[in-house]
C-alpha cells in the first residue's frame, strides 16, 4: 500500500471483524455456548454460527486496531498492519480504520483465509459470549519487511511508539526493540 504520510505510531495486530448480536438464553444453549465464554473455530464454524444470528452489527475490531483508532481520536497520527483478506469483511476492515483516520498500511491477500471474525453473542444479563475465528500469520520475517518497507514513513522524535498486540515472549519483545532502533 502506497503512504505518503507521517506516523506517530504503528499499530500490529491481528486485523478482527466483530459480529454483534443480542440473544436469548435459549438460543445460546441451542448453539451449546455457555454464557460468557470465548472459544476459538475453524471457518467453517464461524460460518455455520454467523448464519443463525440475526439483526447483527458488524464492525472493526482487535486490540491494536482498536487502541489505533483511540489513539487517532485524541489527535495522534497512526498506522495499523495487520492481515485481512481482499474479501468484503478485509475491505469492511480498512475502510472502517480509513474512516477513524487510521491507515492501513498492509496489502490485503489474494489467497489464504478468510478475514478474521468475532462472534460476540449479548445475553439478556448483558454478558458476552464469543466465538472467534483468528488468523494469525505474523512471523519474525513478515515483521521485518513490514518494518523495512515503512520506515520512511514514521516521525523521528521521542513520541513514536511500536504497539504489537500478540503474545509477548522474547522473540516478540526483541521484534520490538529491533524495529524501534531501526526507524529511529
Amino acid at each position: 500500500m502506497k503512504v505518503n504520510k507521517k506516523y506517530n505510531c504503528l499499530f500490529i495486530g491481528n486485523a478482527i471483524i466483530d459480529v454483534v448480536s443480542e440473544v436469548s438464553f435459549n438460543f445460546l444453549e441451542e448453539q451449546k455456548i455457555d454464557v460468557g465464554s470465548w472459544r476459538p473455530v475453524s471457518v467453517n464454524e464461524i460460518n455455520e454460527l454467523q448464519e443463525k444470528m440475526n439483526n447483527t452489527i458488524i464492525a472493526s475490531g482487535g486490540s491494536a486496531a482498536n487502541s489505533a483508532v483511540g489513539f487517532s481520536l485524541l489527535g495522534g497520527s497512526s498506522a495499523f498492519i495487520g492481515r485481512v483478506k481482499n474479501d468484503d469483511f478485509g475491505s469492511l476492515y480498512i475502510n472502517d480504520l480509513k474512516e477513524a483516520n487510521v491507515d492501513f498500511i498492509s496489502n490485503p491477500v489474494d489467497l489464504g483465509d478468510e478475514t478474521g471474525r468475532c462472534l460476540v453473542y449479548v445475553s439478556p444479563d448483558a454478558q458476552r459470549s464469543m466465538r472467534v475465528y483468528e488468523v494469525k500469520k505474523f512471523t519474525k520475517k513478515s515483521i521485518y519487511k513490514w518494518f523495512k518497507e515503512t520506515k520512511p514513513y514514521f516521525k523521528e522524535n521521542d513520541f513514536f511508539k511500536i504497539y504489537i498486540d500478540f503474545p509477548r515472549n522474547d522473540l516478540l519483545k526483541k521484534i520490538n526493540f529491533r524495529a524501534q532502533k531501526m526507524i529511529k
